[in-house]
């Protein structure tokens, strides 16, 4: 059997015969595979299942056709996000076939495409703005939530009001002990004598920011998570202890928005927490880097000013 030396185009890592089992007749899912091998494990998903659906919307490999037919077939797709992750696969594919006109053809249709996101996302923004509800409102819900003692709800809304997170990184497992935290595909809290420490082993972008770790010490957070933990263990002693009862699965975001405030939602009370501190830089920052989003995506994408 034959094998065949590849470059990975976005790693520049050269893949040998000792390494590689993509032989001389591997399809283009077989090359592609190899090509996204060096992601994540959920980023290798993601292409992989947008790679089947170009070929679902081509009816046929790639290679077959041309850019224009290509270019005309992802315009027909309704939604402009995933016009532009299907784009972003063209682009892929072309330098996997070492084809730098087509893929500087993709890239300025991209390019147009992330400019019309960004308008709608302005105008959805406008819209937002004028029913979202003040950043105070979801203080005022806490203080609800810790006086009914709704631990599960308290846990959810003060995680993001405090820390900005996304649903993945509400899909945490309660744990006693540090030794018990030590699955790096898992978030974390950890119930400690003298505080919680929320550990995000997994989130949207944490292999662009890395996995971070909280020292929580609110007494009112703290005995939520203990309560939690406690009410969950007398039910049965020898199960694990998950915030969400879809844990591991697509649908924790609808669980975590039926949890939130007015079920807005964590996308739009972080547009919330963005519109109120808009014009504190220093505070940006720090949602900027607690989110793991860039401060010009964030300001780009969450300020329902922006207009």
């Amino acid at each position: 059997m034959l094998y065949i030396v590849m470059e990975d185009i976005t790693t520049k890592v050269i893949v040998d015969d000792e390494t590689s089992p993509i032989t001389l007749d591997a399809t283009e899912l077989d090359l592609f595979d190899m090509m996204q091998s060096s992601k994540s494990k959920k980023t290798h998903g993601v292409y992989m299942g947008q790679y089947k659906k170009l070929v679902a919307t081509l009816g046929g490999d790639f290679k077959d056709f041309s850019k224009e037919v290509i270019a005309d077939k992802v315009a027909s797709i309704t939604s402009a996000n995933s016009r532009n992750l299907m784009l972003m696969i063209c682009i892929f594919l072309s330098q996997m076939y070492g084809d730098k006109i087509g893929s500087d053809f993709f890239a300025k249709i991209r390019s147009t495409e992330k400019s019309t996101i960004l308008k709608q996302t302005k105008v959805k923004n406008k819209e937002i703005k004028e029913n979202l509800p003040e950043l105070e409102d979801l203080e005022g819900y806490l203080f609800k939530l810790d006086n009914e003692n709704r631990t599960q709800e308290y846990i959810i809304n003060w995680l993001i009001f405090n820390y900005f997170v996304r649903n993945k990184d509400l899909d945490v497992k309660f744990v006693k002990t540090l030794g018990e935290a030590k699955n790096y595909e898992q978030n974390y809290i950890v119930l400690l004598r003298d505080k919680i420490k929320f550990i995000r082993n997994v989130y949207k972008t944490v292999h662009k920011h890395k996995p971070q770790t909280h020292d929580i010490k609110n007494v009112h957070f703290r005995r939520h998570c203990l309560n939690f933990f406690r009410e969950n263990k007398d039910k049965d002693k020898e199960k694990d202890v998950f915030l969400l009862n879809n844990h591991g699965t697509e649908s924790i975001g609808s669980e975590v928005q039926r949890l939130t405030y007015k079920q807005l939602g964590e996308g739009k009370l972080f547009k919330m927490a963005v519109n109120h501190h808009r014009n504190n830089i220093d505070m940006i920052k720090i949602m900027s880097q607690t989110r793991g989003t860039g401060i010009d995506c964030l300001l780009e994408n969450y300020d329902i000013e922006n207009q």
